[in-house]
């Protein structure tokens, strides 16, 4: 190996180790935390990408690294979460660019459901876009209902009871019971998608004054995330939005599983 490809690994791994420890990063981010110039970076971050090392966030444009490196304290998506991003997006896009409104990308994250990316960049509405790498509680957020509903009644309790210990996590943040959280899931499997509890304006920073409608992605019988679209609370009702669009969500869904599943 010469010394110009020892520089550019060099400058490679420089790369992967910044997004370790920061999370994530625009261009002039990792300009400044590496002093590669900007020409220099693109051309590397392009190779990362073609090679999944890196990928780029739809909604809010900056990089995020796949792996995991030594001494790095970042939050790296996995391997599993890599393979959804790229099977879901160009799926989502399409998905956005039919009923013009965005759509997230959710994946399961122990008590959380947690964004991977947004489709919000290409809505011709305007949304608050910060919100790749959000953790959102399981039990309000209408991605964790979702996902919930699949399972069985045990399975829920059993979650339930090991979330109760914490403040942050269990049913009483939102005002509810185990009794009226069932009434709410038994919902969600009638009507075929999950919806915010009512309580769950409060766990949204900023508030963003939106309503959500979402359906699991499955692998097999199992949820792996879920998928979501938004609009403004006072434009239309759950019931009328998911009578407009709820097949189409469905739809895009399934389109991922026999995608996922082919893998």
């Amino acid at each position: 190996m010469n010394e110009l490809e020892n520089r550019s690994l060099d400058r490679g791994i420089q790369v992967l180790e910044v997004l370790g420890r920061e999370g994530s990063c625009a261009l002039r981010d990792l300009h400044a935390h590496t002093g590669i110039p900007k020409s220099s970076l693109r051309r590397l971050l392009g190779t990362l990408e073609a090679r999944r090392l890196v990928r780029r966030g739809l909604s809010d444009g900056r990089y995020r690294t796949n792996v995991i490196l030594p001494a790095c304290a970042g939050y790296p998506i996995t391997a599993r979460d890599s393979e959804i991003v790229d099977t879901a997006l160009p799926i989502l896009s399409e998905l956005t660019r039919q009923v013009k409104w965005p759509s997230d990308l959710h994946v399961w994250d122990n008590f959380h459901m947690r964004i991977l990316d947004s489709t919000r960049a290409l809505s011709p509405f305007s949304f608050f876009e910060g919100v790749a790498d959000l953790r959102i509680n399981i039990f309000g957020s209408a991605s964790g209902i979702a996902c919930l509903s699949t399972l069985s009644n045990a399975k829920i309790t059993e979650l339930i009871e090991q979330a109760a210990p914490y403040a942050d996590l269990c049913l009483t943040r939102y005002a509810t019971t185990e009794e009226k959280f069932f009434e709410h899931i038994q919902t969600s499997r009638k009507e075929g998608y999950g919806c915010r509890l009512p309580m769950f304006f409060k766990e949204i920073q900023p508030n963003d004054g939106l309503s959500a409608l979402a359906v699991p992605l499955m692998n097999g019988t199992s949820p792996v995330g879920a998928i979501t679209l938004l609009w403004p609370l006072s434009f239309m009702s759950i019931q009328q939005f998911a009578a407009t669009y709820l097949e189409k969500i469905q739809l895009a869904a399934q389109t991922f599983k026999t995608r996922f599943e082919s893998l």
